[in-house]
């Protein structure tokens, strides 16, 4: 999400092209622009992912995206997430729509580089094999993890502490 949507839209396509999985991270100032500059990328794209502000204008500079559901069948992505904070994250698919609560891992100390662990453990858990739904979870709880440290490189979870979290509280189990 942080290039050109013209040269993410040659990438995409190639990678899609080769059977690779295409996540798209949309970030806002992009999803100012319109579909009409961001349907090449979204056509080559499996998973796209956004905040809910970046949502919020794309709808608004896109009249045809009403809902989730109308993005997901119009340009052919088999998921959409958008996240929303200390509100959670829903995830969206064509069988349906699942809602995730914020779950609250200790003291949120910065919530800078919350998407980026997001998205990283979303990426993870998709090579991993884990559904869509299964990764969703993982990311929601790596994104709450990295709130509870200062800074974007420094907050971002590990592996070993995702797993070790998910081991100490059943509740979270995935």
């Amino acid at each position: 999400g942080e290039t050109y949507t013209e040269i993410a839209s040659i990438i995409a396509s190639y990678a899609k092209a080769k059977g690779k999985i295409v996540i798209y991270r949309l970030l806002t100032p992009y999803a100012k622009m319109g579909l009409s500059k961001l349907k090449g990328v979204l056509a080559n794209s499996n998973y796209v992912i956004m905040n809910e502000v970046s949502w919020k204008i794309l709808r608004e500079t896109s009249k045809n995206i009403v809902t989730p559901h109308s993005l997901i069948l119009n340009y052919g992505v088999d998921g959409l997430i958008i996240t929303r904070g200390g509100k959670g994250v829903t995830g969206h698919t064509g069988r349906g729509k699942l809602s995730l609560p914020a779950i609250k891992i200790g003291d949120v100390v910065d919530t800078t580089g919350a998407g980026d662990a997001f998205s990283a453990a979303f990426i993870w858990a998709l090579i991993g094999g884990s559904s869509f739904e299964k990764a969703v979870k993982i990311a929601n709880i790596a994104a709450a993890m990295s709130t509870t440290k200062l800074g974007a490189k420094d907050s971002m979870p590990t592996i070993n502490e995702l797993r070790k979290l998910l081991a100490s509280r059943p509740s979270l189990q995935v």
